[in-house]
This record gives C-alpha cells, structure tokens and sequence, in this order.
C-alpha cells in the first residue's frame, strides 16, 4: 500500500464546526422520528384501522422506494461540497438529477408489484376510474422522488456550511403536517394523510433548492474541485450497498423474528427494537459530520477523527443510560403487555452502546473515501445479526432475551475488531486508494 504523504506545514488548529455540523444532524434527524411519531398518533385517533393500514401502506412504500435510491448520495456531498467552491453547483445538479430519477423509475416499477394496486387505493379509494388511478400512480411518484431528495436536503445544508437551517428545514416540515392533520380534524381521510406529507415535502425541498441555488450562485468564487465519474461511483457504489446492509438490519430484522416466533412475540420485540433503530439513526447523522469536516481540513483527519469518538459517546450515552433508566415507564405507554420486554430493552441499549465504536468506525471510512471497506463491515455486522436471529432454535422460552443477548455479542465481537484495526491503521489524511479490510 503507497505511504500517505506527510503535510507540508504543521496544520494550525481552528475551530472545530463538526461538532455544530452532527448537532444539527442528529436534531433534524431526531425531530423527523419524533413528528412522524406524533403524526401517526393523531391519524390513528381519527381513521379506522383499515383507513390507517391503507395509509400507512402508500406512506411505508414511498419511503423504501426513496431510502434503496438515494444512492449515498449525501455522504458524497458532505465529502465533496467543501472543496467545491464556485463548482459546488456543477456538483449538485448531476448527483441529486440522478437521485430523482432513479427513484421516480423505481416507484413506477414498484407499482407494477403484485398486491401494489392498495398504495394506490389510499389517494383514489377502491374501484376508481382510470385516470383517477394514473392521478395516484403520479402521486406516489411524486412522493418518492420529493422525499428521495428531501433525504438529501440535510447533507447539502451542511455542505454548503449552513448547518442548522437543517432542524430549521425539518421544523418546517413538521409544522406543516401537524397542521394539515389538526385543520382536518375528524374529518381527515386516508387522503389527507397522504397528502399531509406531500404538501410539505414539496414546500421544502423547493425552499432547499432555492436556498441552495442562491449558496451556490457564486461569480467570483474560483472553481474548485469536482469529483469524476470514477472517483464518485469508487465512492458511491460500495458505501451504499453498506448501508442497504444497514436498512436490512433495522428493518428486516424485527420481520424475521415475527415469521420464526409469531405476530405476539414479534409486535413486543418490534416496539423495543425501535428504540435501538432510532438511537442508531441519530448516532449514525452525528457522525456523519465527520466527512464536511475532514473535507474542509485534510490534515486534521485524525484529530478530528478522535474527537468525534470521544463526543459520541458524551451525547449518545446519557441517552442509552436515560433509556435503559426509563424501560418500564416508556413501554408501559404503548400498553401493559410491552412492560415485560424491559429486560429485552436493556440488553439492546448496552449492545447499542458497544455499536458506537462500529458506527464511528463507519463514518470514518466515509470521511476518509474508504468505500469498500465500509461496504465490508456494515455487511458483516448486518450478516452476523441476521445469522443470530436465525440460530435461536423456535422452541426457545423466551427468544427475545436469548437474541437480545446474541445482539450484544456480535457487536462486542465487531467492536473488538475494530478497535484492533483502528490502533492497526489511524486515521490518514489523504483517501485511500487501496482497499484492505475494516
């Protein structure tokens, strides 16, 4: 493997804006779990199940249609914005074309499913007419490619150094769909659910797209440096496939236990695997600012790289040690029968607890361009996770304690990994070129 180049001068320390940059993610991540928990509460005060489940059907579809297209595209933008200068719009308008694009092919197809024809049904109802139904398909569309770039929004503020009009962005959003749903009232539709988030989503990705295009409107500023073809797709390609493993993890995980041990066992595990998914997500946002960082300073990689560890865990374990504090109280809101899975809840946080080191791990490989060895360890954690749910035996007593506990092995053992490769290969401060494992 070639040596890094040493710096030419020692770096002078500045200030540091990461920390700034993973604040703002993490809290316009964390409101956007917290509205939608919000929203769904109030829906289903008003609909009926079936209205609901209808619903929820166009909502969940749209949603996987725009999270398997949006290409990692973000990272990319919080690696490659900063050194982008007076080019920065050269570098927007192809990466988030090809993410509306994609997404808006992928839901046309999506629609062609077998059993599809339900999404459809929650803006149009059963048995409408032809072009009330082409009206639906376009709406579905539509939703897909405006919450695939919506997804992208926040990695472009951040890029373009404008960090917290991010949770301002997602204010916005929430103030929107909590009064589409509270002007409704009681006479809120399937419909007008559905469209509760599309008005939204369109009002800000286009306030985003301006904002962005009068960032980027910059005459005087000198050209600066645009990733090629080669270079992107190097970095695209594998860190996204990484994180469809990461998807299949927190999504098909909890689907997994419902088919090996029943819809009772599988609806109390799903609600405290929530809890570690949402965690994830917000310890996965924080860290991923360590890529605009790196990006504006090269030669401060393994600073920066070092702090972010040290400030993940002073913001993300108060939250797991308030969670594990609180079990009873919080699964007691969703109903008696959850309160039992307390136990299952703790051993999932100190698992999640050890995870940090793999997602810090992560987002260093993103911040350094290391894509395929960022595709090799999402996927081997997803893989071992998945294996372990697979090996409980069904006639297990109690087989979400014995997975919990598995969890919690297989992210020591990642972690353990980790850490030796870490201490193996610090923190460079030129991307690699040469891959080798994580």
């Amino acid at each position: 493997m070639t040596a890094a180049a040493a710096p030419a001068a020692p770096v002078t320390a500045g200030p540091d804006g990461s920390l700034h940059d993973g604040m703002a993610m993490a809290l316009a991540a964390g409101g956007s779990a917290l509205v939608g928990m919000l929203s769904w509460i109030l829906a289903a005060r008003v609909l009926s199940p079936a209205e609901l489940g209808t619903a929820t059907a166009f909502v969940s579809a749209f949603l996987l249609v725009a999270g398997v297209t949006e290409l990692n595209v973000g990272v990319g933008l919080l690696r490659w914005l900063p050194a982008a200068a007076g080019s920065a719009r050269r570098l927007l308008v192809p990466a988030l074309g090809a993410v509306a694009v994609l997404s808006g092919v992928v839901a046309a197809l999506y629609l062609l499913l077998p059993g599809s024809s339900v999404i459809v049904d929650a803006v149009t109802g059963a048995g409408a007419s032809g072009p009330a139904r082409v009206a639906g398909v376009a709406l579905f569309v539509l939703a897909a490619v405006l919450y695939a770039l919506f997804q992208q929004q926040d990695f472009v503020l951040v890029g373009l150094g404008r960090p917290w009009w991010a949770p301002l962005r997602t204010a916005l959003f929430a103030a929107g769909r909590l009064a589409i749903l509270l002007a409704a009232g009681s006479s809120l539709t399937s419909t007008g659910l559905v469209l509760s988030w599309l008005v939204p989503l369109a009002a800000c990705v286009a306030l985003v797209t301006l904002q962005a295009l009068v960032l980027t409107r910059r005459g005087d500023a000198a050209p600066g440096r645009v990733p090629g073809l080669r270079e992107a797709a190097g970095f695209l390609g594998p860190t996204y496939l990484g994180q469809v493993a990461t998807a299949v993890l927190f999504n098909q995980v909890p689907l997994l236990v419902v088919l090996r041990f029943g819809t009772e066992v599988g609806a109390r595990f799903f609600i405290a695997w929530q809890a570690i998914t949402v965690v994830d997500v917000l310890a996965t946002y924080f860290s991923s600012s360590l890529a605009s960082g790196v990006a504006r300073e090269p030669g401060r990689a393994a600073e920066l790289t070092r702090t972010l560890r040290r400030r993940l865990f002073l913001v993300v374990g108060p939250l797991l040690a308030l969670g594990a504090l609180l079990a009873e109280p919080a699964l007691a809101l969703f109903g008696p029968a959850y309160v039992a899975e307390a136990g299952v809840l703790r051993i999932l946080l100190a698992g999640c607890a050890l995870r940090l080191l793999t997602i810090h791990r992560l987002a260093q490989h993103q911040a350094l361009g290391r894509g395929l060895r960022y595709a090799r360890l999402a996927v081997a954690t997803t893989a071992l996770v998945v294996t372990a749910v697979l090996l409980v035996p069904r006639d297990t007593a109690d087989p979400q304690t014995v997975f919990a506990v598995a969890f919690v092995a297989v992210q020591a053992l990642v972690a353990g990994v980790v850490l030796l490769r870490t201490r193996r290969d610090p923190a460079r401060t030129r991307p690699t070129t040469e891959e080798s494992p994580a």
